[in-house]
């Protein structure tokens, strides 16, 4: 389970690393369907980029708390549960950009 958690901490941690490079194309292939490419790019850059280091945090503390606490969890359920998430991370970009559009257009 540590080895898990450390894992995905790290992996959310260089992931991040699209907040300081906001008009660098990383793994979004919806950017080639938008009109406003250079705008979307920089907002889904940054808002996705905090999103994943506040996550590596969170699974930074829960790596702490298992090396202290020894916690039983079922390591696939654990993993299905982070990809999840990762779907609900990047739904909620979706949903910011769409509020952020109609936002601009008022």
């Amino acid at each position: 389970m540590q080895f898990l958690l450390i894992t995905i901490t790290a992996f959310c941690l260089l992931a991040s690393i699209q907040m300081v490079t906001p008009n660098s194309l990383w793994s979004d292939v919806t950017y080639f369907f938008r009109q406003d490419k250079k705008a979307y790019l920089n907002f889904s850059n940054r808002l996705r980029g905090k999103q994943l280091l506040y996550s590596s945090g969170f699974f930074f503390v829960l790596f702490l708390i298992n090396f202290m606490i020894p916690i039983k969890v079922n390591e696939t359920k654990f993993a299905m549960a982070f990809l999840i998430l990762i779907i609900l991370l990047e739904l909620r970009v979706q949903v910011k950009w769409q509020q952020h559009i109609k936002h601009e257009a008022k």
